[in-house]
């Protein structure tokens, strides 16, 4: 029940009301809430040690930094990183989407050109991450002094800036899924047709004479007012974030993360539509007033991103990053990012003198307070018990299970046929069958019957052309009504 489309009539039952409007809005506000409680109470974001992002720092340094000084190596990074990409686009297209996914498993999902977008961009960030191991595996080899030139997962920035730009980041995601979920389904129709029925009568009209619509309208109003909000509040001191927070332990902001990433699958699995998202409706882009963006940069194999493709390609990206950052949660240690604990309060504190931090003997509370520098450093309102497994099992259990549940959902849901369906498959295949054996191209009448007609022409064209014309329609009649009768395809194929 909870695969199939949500019908438009029924008006109770749990999917009913886990699908409810109200529900999916409910849910994006919630993330967006989470998300800035947890960049509160994140310690990582209070470090000014340099961001280390094992994986995805390594594909960017491949990129755009870490550049050796000899012109034949540039050439050689430039080269691998050209390839990689090009290698990453083509896999996702035709290996991963054409042939895994459409034809293979033949998910609904992906039929036609959909996801295509989303499936090169995964695997040509996998494509850049291996190509960044096999430069570093040349250059070991042939240069001198490589170590220094080796790519690695660290990014010229502070974790501070790295924190905050991914909250700007975040708060972008969120708050253009607040209004795209808002966006589907007022522009949908045919379910919860009680909800909002005037708004939604409203809300795809154009606005006098121009082309722009209430919903484009509504859209650049909300970011152009609510964004320069959010963004003053992440980069100025309007907020004190560091003493923000209720006090967390590594345990609640692992749960936290938790809970964002689960509440970024519930917001695919409330679409009306999950999971085959087949529908009559030509969702349009968020402030746009196409439906699709079509790109022909491989010859007669297009990339399409349809509205509910770029509506939900974003949240699987912000799912994917959710994830890892509840990994980081999981594997924290305060001396990873230059901080150490007060052990009365066991409250985290941050070194803020960029030698000391890197300083793993100045990272104790003991030889802070002796020092008389606990005073410089500055304190967080988050706290540090450590991490046993058992704790971890807490947190780890429950979302891959979520994890798990989501894909494999998604998966059986595309490929899920009922027995009354493959029935009516089979039905309709051996009438198509037997319509190809036994019809040929004279409008519908099988050949035996179309004879028959033939030679009873020729007998009528010798009597007098009054009679035989009268007979020969009565005949004619007679046996278009037999056919018609013995046949149920006669009214369909009938000419």
């Amino acid at each position: 029940k909870f695969l199939n489309v949500m019908p438009a009539t029924r008006k109770s039952g749990p999917a009913y009301w886990l699908r409810h409007p109200y529900a999916r809005i409910f849910i994006t506000f919630l993330i967006m809430a989470c998300n800035f409680l947890l960049f509160a109470e994140d310690p990582r974001f209070y470090s000014i040690t340099e961001v280390d992002m094992a994986g995805p720092g390594n594909a960017i340094q491949l990129c755009f930094l870490n550049w050796p000084p000899s012109a034949m190596w540039i050439a050689l990074k430039v080269c691998i990183a050209l390839v990689s990409i090009v290698i990453g686009m083509l896999v996702g297209k035709f290996l991963l989407h054409k042939l895994i996914l459409k034809r293979w498993w033949r998910l609904k999902l992906f039929k036609e050109d959909r996801g295509s977008f989303f499936c090169m961009a995964l695997t040509t960030g996998v494509s850049l991450l291996t190509g960044a191991y096999l430069y570093n595996f040349i250059i070991a080899l042939g240069m001198e002094g490589y170590e220094e030139y080796l790519l690695n997962g660290k990014l010229i920035m502070d974790n501070q800036t790295y924190g905050k730009i991914g909250m700007i980041g975040k708060w972008l995601g969120d708050s253009t899924t607040v209004f795209l979920v808002l966006d589907m389904m007022l522009q949908e129709k045919k379910h919860y047709r009680h909800w909002a029925p005037t708004l939604r009568a409203k809300w795809d009209t154009k606005l006098g004479k121009t082309f722009c619509t209430v919903r484009i309208l509504a859209f650049w109003v909300y970011q152009l007012i609510l964004t320069p909000i959010a963004l003053s509040l992440v980069l100025t001191d309007a907020i004190d974030w560091s003493s923000a927070g209720f006090g967390s332990t590594g345990l609640e902001r692992a749960i936290l993360a938790g809970i964002i990433a689960f509440c970024d699958m519930a917001i695919v699995g409330q679409d009306w539509e999950y999971p085959r998202f087949k529908t009559d409706t030509d969702v349009k882009l968020p402030g746009m007033g196409s439906g699709s963006m079509n790109c022909n940069c491989i010859k007669n194999h297009p990339v399409v991103i349809t509205g509910k493709w770029f509506n939900y390609g974003i949240v699987m990206i912000i799912m994917f990053l959710d994830f890892d950052d509840l990994y980081s949660h999981l594997t924290y240690s305060p001396e990873q990012y230059g901080q150490y604990v007060n052990p009365d309060t066991m409250r985290i504190l941050s070194v803020m003198n960029i030698t000391e931090a890197y300083d793993v003997s100045q990272l104790n509370w003991t030889v802070r307070y002796a020092a008389n520098k606990t005073g410089e450093d500055l304190l967080l309102s988050a706290r540090y018990l450590g991490l046993n497994w058992t704790y971890k099992l807490i947190v780890i259990i429950p979302a891959a299970f979520m994890a798990l549940t989501f894909f494999v959902g998604t998966y059986f849901g595309n490929k899920r046929i009922t027995k009354r369906k493959k029935a009516q498959a089979a039905e309709e295949a051996e009438k198509a069958r037997l319509l190809a054996e036994d019809f040929n191209g004279y409008g519908g009448v099988p050949m035996d019957r179309m004879v028959e007609l033939e030679e009873e022409d020729d007998e009528f064209e010798s009597e007098d052309e009054s009679s035989s014309s009268i007979e020969a329609d009565e005949t004619v009649g007679d046996i278009k009504g037999e056919e018609i009768l013995e046949n149920e395809w006669g009214k369909k194929y009938w000419s």
